[in-house]
Order: structure tokens, then sequence, then C-alpha cells
């Protein structure tokens, strides 16, 4: 079995991130999938990568967690683009996340992470089921850059706030819920991410859902 890297992601300070298990090929050969689903159900990381490829600036990945296989690999693009970088795997600079839908680009020295975002800019208000929104003094819009997630702006540090009932979001399909307060004299965004949907109860940090607040704040 391959040894896992773990790789804390957009945490404040170490400990506090987004764990992610990363498995590299050893000897030019990948673990399997059953390895990884199987790492991906013991381990205490959000998801565990399995790279499956390394060629030139480029790399391949797919992405387990408790639940199974997810088709979102965009959540740990910068854990394992990093790791990769950090371990000689890749070179440092422009890399690339190759996929059947597409390469996602970005940049690392193994350190630090630049991802660009680019597609349509959406920002729509939107009905959520009432009782998910109980207690929440806000409304639901659909916000992203391609994608949507769904926000909701609160008047509170929503670290104080209760979560939603994921048991609810996962019945109604609801994949992710942020809740999130915008401070403009710091111009601070403090955000709580739920994505049940994604295999993640509550995310420390995601990267499409970040590009989101930066539109809604």
């Amino acid at each position: 079995m391959t040894r896992a890297v773990r790789v804390d992601m957009f945490g404040v300070e170490p400990g506090r991130g987004s764990a992610l298990d990363v498995l590299p090929p050893e000897a030019g050969q990948p673990a399997t999938a059953t390895e990884a689903a199987a790492h991906a159900r013991r381990t205490d990381a959000d998801e565990t990568a399995l790279v499956t490829s390394v060629s030139g600036r480029t790399f391949s990945s797919r992405i387990f967690n408790a639940h199974g296989e997810t088709p979102f690999g965009t959540h740990s693009l910068a854990g394992v683009a990093a790791c990769l970088v950090r371990t000689g795997a890749l070179a440092p600079g422009a890399v690339a996340r190759t996929s059947p839908a597409g390469d996602q680009r970005l940049w690392t020295d193994g350190h630090h992470v630049r991802v660009p975002f680019d597609g349509p800019a959406i920002h729509d208000e939107i009905d959520v089921a009432a009782e998910l929104l109980r207690g929440y003094a806000g409304r639901a819009y659909a916000v992203g850059v391609g994608r949507r997630f769904t926000l909701v702006r609160v008047e509170e540090d929503p670290t104080t706030l209760p979560a939603p009932d994921l048991d609810r979001m996962r019945q109604l399909g609801i994949t992710d819920l942020t809740l999130y307060h915008w401070e403009p004299t710091d111009r601070r965004v403090t955000a709580r991410v739920f994505a049940p949907g994604f295999g993640i109860p509550e995310d420390a940090g995601c990267l499409p859902a970040a590009a989101a607040l930066g539109l809604a704040a």
C-alpha cells in the first residue's frame, strides 16, 4: 500500500485546515482504487487523493471520501499539486490537473498556491427551504464563478451559529450551504462551509467557495 502524505489545506494555522491524504505513485506505480477507497474509509482526513499519473507539468488524480469516489476534484486541487511539488514529483511553477472534463491550471511552489477561476459570475437570489434557514437572519443566494454555491449572509459571527440540518440538506439535494459575515471596515469575510453533498460535513476551506465569497462580499 502506498504511504499517504497528509496535507493541511486552507487553515489559518497548522492543524486547523481541511485535511487531505495524498497517495502518490511509488516507483512509478499508483495505488489501486480499492486501496484508496479503503484508506478513505479509515482515515480522519476529509478526502483522499489517489494520484494516478505524473507527466511533465501535469498530473491526474481520483478523489475518495468515506462514502466512496467523488467526481469533484477542485477542492483537493491545491493540496495535491503542492504535495507533488514539495515531494519533487513536479517542478515548481505552473502545473495542471488533467481530467476528461479538461485541465485545471494553477501555480504552486509547494507552500503557496494561486488558482485562476474562469467562467460566468453568478449571483442570484434563490429559495431555500425555510426550515434550513431557521435561526439565520439572512437570505440565500446562488453565487460562484461557473459553479453555484449556496451562500447566506448573516449579521453574527457564523462560528457562533448552529450548523444547519445536514441530513435534511441531503434529503433536499442541497450539496452545500455557506454562512458568512462581511466586515467592511477590515474587508474580511468570516465563513462556515457545510458540504454534505461533497462528503464533507463541515469544510475548513474550499477554493471555489472562496471565489464565490469574493463575489458575494
